[in-house]
C-alpha cells in the first residue's frame, strides 16, 4: 500500500536535469501559470478537490449530449471522402477526429478553430523532454494562445450560458464551489487535451485495424455500442493507447526498487 500513498518521483518538468531553469512567478506567462501554478500535480489536496467537485461535468447526460454533436462531423467527414476505391485512413480520417472531439467536448466555437487547432496536437509537447527545445518552445505559444481563447470562450459563455459542453458545465461547477476557480477551469481544459487528443487518435487508429485483422469479429463488435464497448476493452489489452507516457523525475538522490537514482533523472 505505500507505493499508492507515497509518490516517489516528480512529474514537474522543471524537476528533469536537462530542463531550462524554473522561471520566476514575475515572468510567467499563461503557459507556466497554467503548468506550474495551477497544474492538477501542484497542490494534492486542491487536486482532489478538484476531482470531486467537477465530476458532475463528467455526468452521463453531459458525455451523452457532447457525443450527439460529434456524430454528425464524423460523418460528414466521410461524407467528403465520396466514394474511392481505397483512401488513407490516418491521413483523410483519424488525424482529424481528435480535434474534432475535443473542441466539440469543451465547447470551442468554430470562430476560433484555425487559432485553436495547433495546441490539439502539439501541446504535451511543451514538456516533452525527447524533443528539442525548439520544439517545445513552439508548442508553449501555441499554449498561450489556446489559453487565450479559453479565457475569451468562458467570457462570451458567462454572458450566455449553454447546457451541452464541458465548459458550460464547469463554469456552473465554478458558480457552487468557491475553492473552484477560472484557472482551475482553464487547467481542466489544458488536461482534457493533454489526455484527450494522444490517446483519442491512438485508440481509434487501433479500433480500425484490430477490426481490419479480424474481420470475422467485425459484426459483432459493431452490433451495439456495449458489444463495441467490450470490443475495445479487449483492443486496448494489448495494443497502445499513447505515442509516450508521462515522463516522471526523481526529486532527490534516492534508491527506487534497488536502484540508485540521482536527483532529476528521468
Amino acid at each position: 500500500m505505500d507505493c499508492w500513498r507515497t509518490e516517489y518521483l516528480s512529474s514537474d518538468f522543471y524537476d528533469w536535469e536537462y530542463a531550462p531553469a524554473r522561471p520566476p512567478e514575475n515572468e510567467w506567462t499563461n503557459f507556466e501559470r497554467a503548468l506550474i501554478g495551477h497544474s492538477l500535480v501542484a497542490d494534492k489536496d486542491h487536486h482532489r478537490l478538484v476531482r470531486k467537485v467537477s465530476s458532475p461535468a463528467f455526468s452521463r447526460n453531459v458525455v451523452e449530449a457532447i457525443g450527439m454533436r460529434i456524430e454528425p462531423d464524423i460523418k460528414q467527414l466521410f461524407d467528403d471522402l465520396g466514394n474511392p476505391e481505397s483512401f488513407d485512413y490516418l491521413e483523410k480520417i483519424a488525424a482529424h477526429i481528435p480535434f474534432i472531439s475535443i473542441t466539440r467536448i469543451v465547447g470551442i466555437p468554430e470562430k476560433y478553430w484555425d487559432d485553436f487547432k495547433p495546441v490539439v496536437t502539439s501541446f504535451t509537447e511543451a514538456w516533452n523532454p525527447t524533443i528539442s527545445e525548439e520544439r517545445r518552445q513552439k508548442a508553449r505559444e501555441d499554449s498561450n494562445r489556446a489559453i487565450d481563447i479559453i479565457q475569451e470562450v468562458i467570457a462570451e459563455r458567462r454572458l450566455m450560458p449553454r447546457q451541452d459542453d464541458f465548459l458550460s458545465a464547469l463554469i456552473q461547477v465554478e458558480k457552487e464551489n468557491e475553492q473552484f476557480r477560472e484557472w482551475d477551469i482553464i487547467t481542466m481544459v489544458l488536461a482534457l487535451i493533454g489526455a484527450g487528443a494522444d490517446t483519442t487518435l491512438i485508440a481509434q487508429q487501433w479500433s480500425v485495424y484490430s477490426l481490419l485483422k479480424n474481420r470475422s469479429q467485425i459484426a459483432e463488435a459493431l452490433e451495439s455500442p456495449e458489444a463495441f464497448g467490450k470490443a475495445f476493452t479487449e483492443m486496448m489489452r494489448w495494443s497502445a493507447n499513447s505515442k509516450m507516457g508521462f515522463a516522471r523525475y526523481a526529486p532527490e538522490d534516492m534508491e527506487l526498487l534497488g536502484q540508485k537514482i540521482r536527483k532529476g533523472q528521468m
